[in-house]
């Protein structure tokens, strides 16, 4: 079985699109085995997107992703 994990962003938590997002998920065939909603810490972040240390959009994109629950 092959597993894979998908991040709703904050925005779209935000904007309540998160059940349409699973949904989608699951008409598209996929079966969802857990949920679990969190917010990051900027150590988390940085550490997720390391491999994007360094460019223009970095910082952008920490603060994106710690600015709300996912």
């Amino acid at each position: 079985m092959q597993t894979t994990l998908s991040i709703v962003k904050p925005d779209a938590i935000a904007k309540g699109y998160l059940e349409d997002i699973c949904s989608r998920i699951e008409d598209s065939g996929l079966r969802i085995i857990s949920k679990k909603q969190i917010n990051l810490t900027r150590d988390q972040a940085e550490g997720f997107y390391v491999e994007h240390k360094g460019k223009p959009f970095y910082e952008a994109l920490i603060d994106f992703m710690i600015s709300g629950p996912i």
